[in-house]
């Protein structure tokens, strides 16, 4: 779990990485990584903020194609070797369809 964990965090600080490349001198790179503790001082959430380029509405879908397909993968493994499944939305709380993007 701990090596899913950090692999999905850099996948994430990467892509601000990148987002930022191009940002001007006067704009500068910024990224913000934030933890969000639960009340047994584990990580509940990640919020990694950047100021670089956003993306579009066909390369944000893609994106969360993409994840979500590897995301059925591993519950799919998961459930096969025995395990709970993850929940797809980083907000416990949240019915949303991440592929809904309207």
């Amino acid at each position: 779990e701990k090596r899913h964990f950090r692999l999905q965090s850099q996948k994430k600080i990467d892509n601000s990485i990148s987002a930022t490349r191009d940002n001007s001198k006067k704009d500068g790179r910024h990224i913000d990584v934030y933890f969000l503790f639960n009340e047994s001082h584990k990580i509940q959430h990640i919020c990694i903020l950047d100021n670089g380029v956003g993306m579009d509405k066909t390369g944000l879908k893609s994106y969360a194609t993409y994840n979500y397909s590897q995301h059925s993968r591993e519950q799919d493994a998961a459930a096969r070797d025995g395990q709970p499944s993850i929940p797809v939305s980083l907000d416990e709380e949240s019915d949303a369809d991440p592929l809904a993007l309207n």
